[in-house]
């Protein structure tokens, strides 16, 4: 007999071991262990500062510029990508793998605290009645594995 006469015949021995197979296949699944996966996390640093009334161009040379060489200092540092843009000015830092994001923000936070200090001395009192520079950090660290 041939497997096309038992399914014909026979329908429930068929529907049964499709069954039985289907649930050994779930739970071979489930019992999978992922050890031999590498567990590795990517780090993303973003430095976002707003300049309220300023155009692109001067949020550019005045304050983009500065913490990208600022910031291209700091150990682990991967890629440094900027946008310019009305009023705002992103910057994403990405590491090295196995670079702390903890010590690289850090780094980072004391570098661009240092051109905020700078900011506020040349601009001189407009900093007592509105902030000239909001600098906000961001660290976002995605495990994998």
């Amino acid at each position: 007999m041939s497997i096309t006469e038992i399914s014909i015949k026979r329908p429930l021995l068929i529907s049964t071991v499709f069954i039985a197979l289907i649930l050994f296949g779930i739970i071979s699944y489930l019992d999978l262990n992922y050890n031999l996966l590498p567990s590795f996390s990517a780090g993303v640093l973003n430095v976002q500062t707003t300049y309220p009334g300023a155009s692109p161009d001067e949020i550019e040379s005045s304050i983009t510029k500065q913490i990208e060489d600022a910031i291209s200092t700091v150990e682990g540092v991967n890629i440094i990508t900027s946008t310019s843009m009305q009023n705002v000015s992103s910057i994403k830092i990405e590491l090295k793998s196995g670079v702390s994001d903890v010590a690289a923000q850090q780094d980072v936070e004391r570098n661009v605290s240092q051109i905020a200090r700078r900011c506020q001395r040349t601009r001189g009192e407009q900093i007592q009645h509105r902030p000239i520079c909001d600098f906000e950090f961001d660290s976002n660290r995605t495990n994998i594995g």
